[in-house]
């Protein structure tokens, strides 16, 4: 039976604000479409350092290394249609830092928990980015009076999936004695977006030094289905720790970093799902 007072409207209007349908669609999706994953549960609770999350759903390589992927759905706000990311040409990162487990025996804890540097898109257009920003679609939307960008969706989603990521991965290591597996597993943290994303590409040396400002003629800017983006990691969520290694010295060295303190994480325009699945070459 059909309400005719409304109230169907607001129920799929209500699933739609929540990203509900958004989710549902894409996990259809990826069990319809992706032969090479398999399903392994969708909202599954895990928790790290008191923190606590339910992954959208998880998915893992039928053959090769065992690799999970782990998705966070984000449908947009209308205010914020468009993701804008960057990439200055400088920029040299071109390896995915995944979380990876070794299930080789050894004792030390830096052996079994370690930041893994995969090689996903080889010889296939360079998908990292340095950063990212929403752009507002209406004057004065903005988190900030005279702004027409925020940081907040972006942020959220990306500490939502390494949260889940860290939370799967320390489960696993947990349960290690009860794994056939002698690994390694990898996970690849991967959002889902109804997002329009873009890829601002610029030279830092056409930058003014003086006004902070760069020429609209010295960058290019082009629609993306997908970009990578390398995250910080807050402390809580590490589940590869310095005080693991006696191998590294204190930071701030870029490799302390690399090794310690960010993870990569991939965002997909949803209808794009497939065909990223399609183009990353897994271990």
């Amino acid at each position: 039976m059909t309400h005719k007072n409304g109230a169907h409207e607001k129920a799929i209007k209500a699933l739609e604000e929540h990203g509900f349908l958004f989710q549902q669609r894409c996990l259809a999706e990826i069990r319809n479409g992706a032969q090479s994953y398999l399903f392994e549960s969708e909202e599954y609770p895990v928790s790290i350092s008191e923190e606590e999350t339910s992954i959208d759903f998880v998915f893992r390589t039928r053959a090769g290394a065992q690799t999970y992927l782990i998705f966070e759905c984000k449908r947009v706000n209308p205010d914020y249609l468009s993701w804008l990311f960057f990439r200055p040409k400088s920029q040299s990162t071109a390896t995915f830092l995944s979380t990876k487990i070794d299930f080789s025996g050894r004792a030390i804890n830096e052996f079994w928990l370690q930041t893994a540097t995969l090689d996903l898109f080889s010889g296939k257009e360079n998908p990292y980015v340095s950063g990212g920003l929403e752009l507002s679609e209406r004057e004065g939307k903005s988190a900030r009076p005279g702004r027409t960008s925020r940081t907040t969706a972006i942020q959220e989603a990306c500490q939502q999936v390494l949260t889940g990521v860290g939370g799967l991965a320390l489960e696993h290591y947990e349960w290690r004695g009860r794994q056939e597996s002698t690994g390694p597993w990898y996970y690849l943290p991967i959002v889902l977006t109804t997002a329009n994303l873009l890829l601002t590409e610029f030279d830092e040396s056409e930058i003014g030094l003086r006004t902070g400002q760069l020429p609209i003629s010295k960058a290019n800017t082009k629609s993306v289905d997908w970009v990578v983006l390398t995250f910080p990691v807050r402390g809580s969520l590490q589940v590869t720790k310095p005080t693991h290694s006696a191998y590294y010295p204190c930071g701030p060295s870029d490799d302390f970093r690399l090794r310690f303190k960010v993870k990569s994480v991939a965002i997909v325009r949803g209808e794009k799902v497939l065909d990223f699945l399609r183009s990353i070459v897994l271990p």
